[in-house]
């Protein structure tokens, strides 16, 4: 899922606002390749590997996930998130 740049912006004004919680959808796929697309945008221009980890927890556990799985190298990220404990 490639989100266009009005989509994205938006979606990271929720976030950077807190309004996140209130426009937070049931369905924690979406919310998985939300933090997928972000993590690959950010190693195409140019962060690093550990950076883009660190930024992907950060928003995986500011959306309520309760359970993450990261793996991030230059070619590829993988996210597996749960919402609740288990």
């Amino acid at each position: 899922m490639i989100l266009e740049r009005s989509a994205v912006s938006v979606l990271l004004s929720l976030f950077l606002t807190g309004m996140y919680k209130e426009a937070m959808m049931a369905n924690v796929t979406e919310w998985a390749e939300l933090v997928a697309d972000s993590g690959m945008a950010l190693l195409r221009n140019g962060a690093e590997t550990y950076r883009t980890n660190e930024t992907m927890e950060y928003m995986a556990k500011a959306l309520g996930a309760k359970r993450i799985d990261l793996f991030v190298i230059p070619s590829t990220v993988m996210v597996s998130l749960t919402n609740r404990e288990g």
